[in-house]
Order: structure tokens, then sequence, then C-alpha cells
């Protein structure tokens, strides 16, 4: 598997933001400063859909899996919230959406 030799991630975890509007979704800003992130999407081959730009992030609240009231008022509480937090990953979790559940399918942990 690519991903065994890749390097655990380097990220910093800043702010908290939403996707235009609260009620879309509530995410956590995540820096990638030297590039983990962005290496370990070439390992993987990952192609976004024309148009679309990924933005790194760390998901709090989700329009699929959260009602668009409950995103607002978790909003009014987060924020103002910034956690700045440098955080190394040495795992990484395969997730898929299964009707309104996220469930891990696989996990690979990064070479040291």
């Amino acid at each position: 598997d690519a991903l065994t030799a890749c390097a655990p991630i380097e990220i910093r975890i800043g702010d908290v933001k939403c996707w235009g509007e609260p009620s879309a979704g509530i995410y956590l800003s995540v820096e990638d400063p030297t590039g983990s992130v962005a290496r370990i999407r070439q390992v993987l081959a990952i192609v976004e859909p024309p148009g679309l730009e990924y933005v790194p992030h760390i998901t709090l609240m989700h329009q699929r899996t959260t009602d668009a009231a409950r995103n607002r008022a978790a909003w009014e509480h987060l924020a103002t919230w910034r956690l700045d937090q440098h955080v190394l990953i040495d795992a990484v979790a395969v997730i898929e959406l299964r009707g309104s559940t996220w469930e891990t399918t696989g996990s690979v942990r990064l070479s040291r």
C-alpha cells in the first residue's frame, strides 16, 4: 500500500469556520505548513471534480448528518473558538457515508 511509505502528516488546526452559512456545515480550518496533506492526496491520486477546490479541514457538523437548526445553534457557541494547535497524524482512516452514518472501512498507519 502506497500510504504505508508516507511520513506522518503535519498540520496546524486553526479556527472554526462554516461553509458559507452555518446550516451548510461547520469545520476546523487546517493549515498544511509542510505540504504533507497535499503529498498524501497526490499518493492517493485524488482528483477533484471540475470547479471544486479541496480545502483541508476537520468536519465538526455536516448538513448530511445534522439539521440546519442544530448547525446554527452550534455556530453560536463555536464561531469565535480557535484551537491553534500543531498536530502530527500517524494513521489515516478511510471513511464512507452509509445512510446517515460515517463508517470506518479501513485504516493505514503511516511510517515514522
